[in-house]
């Protein structure tokens, strides 16, 4: 089987902070992630699943509604378990992931998901992705030995939650863009994925900006702390891959003294 590591076109990684070290928001960019055939096939992958109607309109209870605007596709539908984005669920993937964040003790359950947004699109709301997730191992999730989540569990659920479940939280995000253009990326392109001090901040008070640009690979912890936001009004589809590590909640309870409170609670 083919792997993700001999796809990596560039290793180098250096992290970053938004807040002083008593608030840590730690990220990485790495441009040029992948090798151009490697990214020129998830381009094709990812019209081929299009083209199958994989992609649905996003609509979430937790979202604005007026903000709702994109696609996405999510990579654990056991009808799409086959395609080029599961190099990506590998154990040897999740080590070299790991490794830049040796501190965290990550499960072997994971979340991958394709979003699409349109020319045009509003802006995003601030949030930490700091949620409580729950999965169940089985036939259907097991993949390349890791576990990801294929609609077998209430994802977020944090009241009530079934025995079976093993309770987990969100602890490392990858937003890959695989954007076919443009590749000299100026401000006024829109699209980026901007980061933020607090979840109190106005869009407008960005910390750091991450442009989209094709075959860049943004990491970052997610914590109580790791506030962002899309800021759109982009000239150009706006194509990226998502992927989350996951933590157990216990574990993630003892670090941050997390409750299970969804980010839009409070800081």
């Amino acid at each position: 089987m083919e792997n993700l590591i001999e796809n990596i076109n560039n290793f180098k990684l250096d992290i970053q902070y938004t807040t002083p070290s008593y608030n840590p928001f730690r990220y990485a960019v790495i441009d040029d992630f992948l090798k151009t055939s490697y990214y020129n096939q998830l381009l094709k992958e990812c019209d081929r699943l299009e083209s199958n109607g994989k992609f649905k309109k996003f609509s979430a209870p937790y979202a604005p509604e007026e903000q709702s605007q994109w696609k996405y596709c999510h990579l654990g539908d056991a009808s799409i378990k086959h395609n080029y984005f599961n190099l990506f669920s590998t154990q040897s993937f999740k080590k070299f992931i790991n490794d830049k964040f040796d501190d965290i003790e990550l499960t072997n359950n994971i979340t991958m998901e394709l979003h699409k947004h349109p020319i045009n699109d509003k802006d995003g709301w601030i949030h930490n992705d700091f949620d409580q997730a729950n999965f169940i191992e089985d036939e259907v999730s097991s993949i390349n030995g890791l576990n990801i989540w294929n609609y077998n569990t209430d994802y977020r659920k944090k009241e009530n939650v079934p025995e079976i479940y093993q309770k987990n939280v969100r602890s490392i995000a990858l937003i890959y863009y695989l954007n076919p253009k443009p590749k000299e990326w100026v401000l006024e392109d829109g699209g980026q994925t901007a980061l933020y001090i607090s979840g109190q901040d106005n869009l407008e008070n960005i910390a750091r900006s991450v442009a989209p640009i094709p075959n860049r690979l943004l990491i970052y912890e997610i914590n109580p702390y790791s506030w962002h936001a899309l800021k759109m009004k982009n000239k150009y589809e706006r194509l990226s891959f998502h992927m989350w590590f996951h933590s157990d909640l216990q574990y993630s309870i003892n670090k941050w003294k997390y409750t299970g409170h969804h980010p839009s609670d409070g800081e």
